[in-house]
């Protein structure tokens, strides 16, 4: 399997999650599975950013009943659109291009372009902010549907994958040991033990424990809607989020 995720360092300018919105309590668990993740092409390529943004769009949509699909030729495309190439068989004629994503430039790209899914529709967020602490992931993933989850890999944790994958179940990452690379899975479920992620077309828990050696950061993202000033914050805003404050920090960091 591919990893693809590129190291990820803060910036001052980023916005964090803490400055514009309030956790709540949540339940023990919950969230979304059992979807049709699909690997979309992260068995070949270091997609894996990308597939997780596929994935998250799934699991946001099926919240109002609707899960659009995604497949390896769009979600190629937006790879290897971010990349540089105007679709994925200029990436798929040069091999060597394909050096991963930064999780910051990877979700100004979403902001911009979008995610393409199997009918050529593209899948935007309105923001993003950053979540450092692995803890406060299920308010996150409750009130907006999922988040990135970026971590570094151990060796373990591609051997807990082929030991869930020779059979048929989902995969645990924990645990500590040397490490191989970064990777950006989608975190749209929580457990009493950690966030319930999607890699590889393949659904497991990662445990805090894990998550607070080795997560890079998680990138939250708010829907273009909800940036909208005359939008229905009492039916469609998430609680807890400062909405004008969150639109002043884009703006800012947009240079308006």
């Amino acid at each position: 399997m591919k990893k693809g995720l590129r190291d990820f360092s803060a910036q001052p300018t980023d916005i964090t999650v803490s400055s514009v919105w309030t956790p709540h309590i949540v339940s023990e668990a919950g969230g979304v599975r059992g979807l049709p993740w699909g690997m979309l092409g992260n068995d070949k390529w270091g997609d894996c950013y990308w597939a997780s943004a596929a994935h998250e769009f799934q699991a946001i949509r099926h919240r109002v009943g609707a899960v659009p699909r995604f497949d390896y030729e769009g979600v190629m495309d937006t790879y290897a659109t971010y990349l540089g190439f105007s679709n994925r068989s200029g990436l798929e004629g040069d091999p060597s291009a394909d050096q991963g994503t930064d999780a910051r430039e990877g979700a100004k790209f979403r902001r911009q372009h979008g995610v393409a899914d199997s009918t050529g529709h593209n899948h935007y967020i309105g923001a993003y902010a950053f979540e450092n602490n692995p803890r406060e992931l299920p308010a996150l993933i409750d009130a907006l549907g999922a988040v990135t989850v970026c971590v570094e890999l151990t060796a373990q944790c591609e051997a807990a994958f082929g030991a869930a994958e020779r059979e048929d179940h989902d995969f645990v990452w924990q645990g500590s040991g040397r490490v191989i690379g970064g990777h950006a899975v989608s975190g749209v479920y929580w457990t009493p033990e950690g966030i319930g992620v999607v890699s590889w077309g393949r659904e497991g828990v990662i445990t805090y424990d894990y998550l607070e050696r080795y997560m890079q950061t998680a990138v939250v993202y708010f829907t273009r809607g909800q940036l909208e000033p005359n939008f229905n914050e009492k039916s469609v805003t998430p609680a807890g989020l400062d909405k004008s404050k969150l639109l002043e920090l884009v703006k800012e960091v947009r240079g308006a």
